[in-house]
């Protein structure tokens, strides 16, 4: 005689995925509907992107503004290295002068503290240089991470599959991490069965 239990269930997806925004802002358009099939990566509602389009154009134009602070502190270590150069050689003329007694000591003092000067002008010309290196792979990071966040403005769909839940409207404030929609894959599904706790205890796989 078949052992049978008579018992309610659900058929459920075996995949649902709150989708949410990662940034807040004001929904402009729900694309959506519930009972709507979407697949992966469809866009399936906007924010408004007028402030992050504004933080992306100030990220890149600092990126400009660093690159001709690069291509300026080029051409001053460059002048420095030049001046340097020549104060070294002209140091080393008078070194030998002084050597041979033909030049005052005071002439000499007065090289010699040009070429320290120019050294210095050099090395701080050198320091400025890797100050602006630093300051132009920080703004050419925060540019790509603000090219990565104006696309936050588009939330899309995780996978493919069925929007069972709306929660959101157009006009309404997004805010990170509060769903906005709910997606089900509608390839693989499972029913979901209840049963008492007594009857639970003779159930076997098969």
């Amino acid at each position: 005689v078949p052992d049978e239990i008579v018992a309610s269930g659900t058929v459920a997806s075996a995949a649902t995925a709150p989708v949410a925004a990662r940034v807040m802002g004001t929904v402009t358009s729900v694309l959506v509907r519930e009972g709507d099939a979407v697949k992966a990566g469809q866009v399936l509602l906007t924010l408004d992107e007028r402030e992050l389009a504004e933080r992306r154009s100030a990220a890149r134009a600092a990126v400009e503004e660093a690159a001709h602070a690069r291509e300026e502190v080029a051409r001053g270590v460059a002048a420095a290295q030049a001046q340097a150069d020549v104060m070294r050689k002209t140091y080393e003329r008078f070194a030998m002068l002084r050597d041979n007694k033909s030049v005052s000591p005071q002439e000499f003092d007065e090289v010699e503290a040009k070429q320290r000067a120019a050294q210095e002008g050099l090395a701080a010309a050198q320091a400025r240089q890797q100050q602006v290196a630093s300051m132009a792979e920080r703004a050419q990071a925060e540019s790509r991470a603000m090219e990565t966040v104006a696309g936050y403005a588009r939330v899309t769909a995780p996978f493919s599959g069925v929007v069972v839940r709306r929660m959101i409207e157009p006009g309404a404030m997004a805010a990170p991490g509060v769903p906005l929609l709910v997606v089900e894959a509608a390839s693989q599904y499972r029913l979901e069965v209840t049963v008492d706790a007594s009857e639970a205890a003779s159930l076997k796989r098969g």
